[in-house]
């Protein structure tokens, strides 16, 4: 599957800064994704596998090396890999 532009552009964010700490806002100004996307996908895909809470809506990004697209959609998907084919 391909990645939507916004998400091309949170893994251009993240691998970008890895070990490095971003906050919601730099995510949601640089995806353009709705307060509530962003809070979503924190909350259900991304925090402890890629975002580390740091407090106050701020997060460092514990990627150990850049993640490729095909790792981040298999990430965000809702639909497990071994059913999609």
């Amino acid at each position: 599957m391909t990645l939507s532009n916004q998400a091309k552009k949170a893994l251009e964010l993240f691998n970008s800064n890895i070990g490095k700490v971003i906050s919601r806002a730099n995510i949601i100004g640089h995806t353009k994704w709705a307060e509530n996307t962003v809070d979503t996908y924190i909350s259900k895909k991304w925090l402890n596998t890629i975002l580390e809470a740091q407090g106050s809506d701020t997060y460092k990004v514990i990627l150990e090396k850049q993640m490729t697209e095909n790792e981040f959609d298999d990430l965000q998907t809702q639909v497990d890999q071994r059913v999609r084919a």
